[in-house]
């Protein structure tokens, strides 16, 4: 069993280097630090932490940012609506699918979203 305290100081600096990340890129929180945050407190506290975290780390990143354009208010209050019944889903989901399930569903999304950007960038190399 590895060092708890080692444990939980890898993924508070997990945390660090994503939120780093995500305000210099404007992505990446969530690939740095939610392995780490997994592995140190579990799949359920890690969700939860993941999501006010991710909030706020945005938040900051909207509020103290001086680069123009302002950020689309209709795609922010879109995506804003659309948050919460993602996340409810998300939790439905993380419930009622066992963890091989879930790896299964996992990987296929993102090798769809990979073929999806790869034919898309293929017809707009053609156009």
């Amino acid at each position: 069993m590895p060092d708890l305290s080692l444990l939980a100081a890898v993924a508070g600096a997990s945390i660090l280097v994503g939120a780093a990340l995500q305000a210099a890129i404007g992505f990446g929180f969530g690939l740095v630090s939610a392995p780490l945050l997994f592995a140190a407190a579990g799949p359920e506290p890690a969700v939860g932490l993941l999501m006010v975290l991710g909030l706020e780390v945005n938040l900051l990143t909207l509020t103290t940012e001086r680069r123009r354009p302002v950020p689309l208010r209709a795609d922010t209050l879109g995506l804003l609506a659309w948050s919460l019944p993602g996340a409810l889903a998300g939790v439905a989901v993380l419930r009622t699918l066992s963890e091989t399930a879930l790896q299964v569903v996992v990987t296929l999304g993102v090798l769809a979203s990979l073929a999806v950007r790869r034919l898309r960038r293929e017809r707009i190399a053609v156009t």
